[in-house]
């Protein structure tokens, strides 16, 4: 059994290295190495006799409450058939988190192991992006030949990376090796400079500048931003159309990406007001109308429709009112376990809970198994980081 459990140990030292590399270069790959990382963690708990996982009612309610509330919305749903395959879809992604969350089996010895691993990861990864943009992307070229901008094929790995690098730099900025802090913020802020995500460099900048906040005042920076997420939240469709209806007045200033983005959310906020209150159906973004007089106005959406490429606005239109009611309450959750942590790694918490909070209003889906899979890593990464003592 102990042997066995050992292997396990060793299995999930490489999973956990594995990100920062294969995720830079194939961004959903974050999905099957957290899932197998929960699956073999779970093993160790079971075959090895060490801890039990330890289930988080609070999220646990909260997830199965959501799901409820899609499958319900299957019947008033664009396309319910589509809903249907979208809500088990987050049902399976919720349950594999929350697996990976509940762990505790974890050795307190192994830990530096596990966070140098993972620092020497983000270098290589790091390196790797660097030098493949100073030799003109060949890798990715190989990677994804038929691709038109295989450039942009890092922009999910370097969005996922500027939320991993705060368990990494909190750990070892806790724990008496600050140059190992700096060196792997060092590597990210180049890494996030190197990529064309301008989401990653936003969110790896808010991360930074909440961290600075968060280091003289955690417990009330913690509270502010889930404030600030609950504003957004709700106030949301509004302030977003009124920017996507005065879109013209930004065109010379922005990238064509966010042009684009600020006609998705046009068409979709004006989806939202006409059904506030329950939504279009989970998943059923692609699916929802775009009037003629919309698309006579628009330079990049066409009428397949696409994803809104902000969460937020997401839940809106596919779950109404209800379903942002307890989006806003999971957050609460989230913030009031970052204020109550007793670790000194907690501003480096409310530094990546900034972060995922850029993130989500500029790309993803609600069912990006991937974009689960970067959030219960990184609150995984911290978990395992409070578990030793701070020097």
């Amino acid at each position: 059994m102990g042997r066995i459990a050992r292997a396990a140990d060793g299995v999930s030292l490489g999973l956990i290295a594995a990100l920062p590399v294969v995720g830079l270069l194939v961004g959903p790959a974050y999905a099957g190495l957290a899932w197998a990382l929960g699956a073999v963690r779970l093993a160790a708990a079971v075959i090895g006799a060490r801890p039990r996982p330890a289930v988080d009612w609070g999220l646990l309610n909260t997830a199965w409450v959501f799901l409820v509330v899609c499958l319900v919305g299957c019947w008033w749903a664009a396309a319910p058939l589509h809903s249907l395959r979208e809500t088990a879809q987050l049902a399976v992604i919720l349950a594999a988190s929350l697996v990976l969350l509940a762990d505790r089996s974890m050795p307190a010895a192994l830990v530096p192991r596990v966070f140098a691993a993972i620092s020497l990861a983000v270098a290589l990864g790091g390196l790797m992006l660097c030098a493949d943009r100073a030799l003109g992307f060949p890798l990715q070229h190989l990677l994804v030949a038929r691709h038109e901008y295989p450039e942009t094929k890092y922009n999910r790995g370097v969005d996922y990376l500027s939320l991993l690098v705060w368990p990494v730099v909190g750990f070892w900025g806790t724990r008496g090796r600050p140059w190992r802090a700096l060196g792997v913020g060092a590597v990210v802020a180049v890494a996030t400079g190197a990529g064309h995500s301008t989401t990653g460099r936003v969110a790896f900048a808010l991360g930074l500048g909440t961290l600075l906040l968060a280091r003289r005042a955690p417990v009330p920076a913690a509270r502010l931003l889930f404030v600030v997420v609950a504003v957004l939240a709700v106030t949301l469709p509004f302030w977003v159309h009124a920017l996507a209806a005065d879109r013209f007045v930004l065109w010379h200033m922005i990238k064509p990406s966010f042009m684009h983005r600020l006609e998705i959310w046009d068409y979709m906020s004006d989806r939202v007001f006409e059904r506030p209150w329950l939504g279009w159906g989970l998943g059923n973004a692609h699916d929802v109308p775009i009037m003629p007089a919309e698309l006579s106005a628009y330079t990049f959406v066409d009428p397949h429709g696409v994803y809104p490429h902000n969460q937020r606005l997401e839940l809106w239109l596919e779950t109404g009112a209800l379903g942002v009611a307890i989006a806003v309450l999971f957050a609460m959750l989230v913030m009031r376990r970052i204020a109550a942590a007793a670790d000194a790694v907690q501003p480096f918490m409310v530094a990546a809970a900034a972060a995922a909070l850029a993130v989500s209003h500029a790309n993803f889906e609600l069912t990006t198994d991937s974009w689960w899979a970067a959030l219960a890593v990184t609150a995984y990464l911290f978990r395992l980081a409070a578990s030793v003592p701070a020097a």
